[in-house]
C-alpha cells in the first residue's frame, strides 16, 4: 500500500461556531456540503463535520505544529470563539 494522504474528520457540538473558530484563526474553509467543510492551511487539510458525539468527542485529539508557538497561542487566545485554550508550558 502507497498511502498518498490522511485526512481528519473533526465533530462539532456547534458546527457554525467551528466554522468561525477554524477560519479567525488562519485556515481556508471550502464549503463541501451542508453537513461538511474542509478547511485548509497550506499543505494541511481537515474536514470539519456537523457531528457530534460525546464520547467520540471528549477522546478527539489533534496536534497541530507550526512555526511559531507564541504566535499561534496569542492567535487562538484573541479568539472570539474560544472554548479551551491551555497555557504554554516550558
Amino acid at each position: 500500500m502507497d498511502v498518498i494522504d490522511i485526512k481528519t474528520f473533526i465533530p462539532s457540538k456547534n458546527y457554525d461556531i467551528s466554522k468561525a473558530f477554524y477560519s479567525e484563526i488562519g485556515f481556508n474553509a471550502e464549503y463541501v456540503n451542508e453537513d461538511l467543510t474542509l478547511f485548509e492551511n497550506g499543505d494541511c487539510l481537515f474536514f470539519l463535520q456537523r457531528f457530534y458525539n460525546p464520547e467520540l468527542a471528549n477522546n478527539f485529539m489533534l496536534q497541530i505544529c507550526v512555526a511559531d508557538i507564541q504566535d499561534a497561542f496569542d492567535l487562538c487566545s484573541r479568539s472570539l470563539h474560544k472554548t479551551k485554550i491551555s497555557s504554554i508550558e516550558q
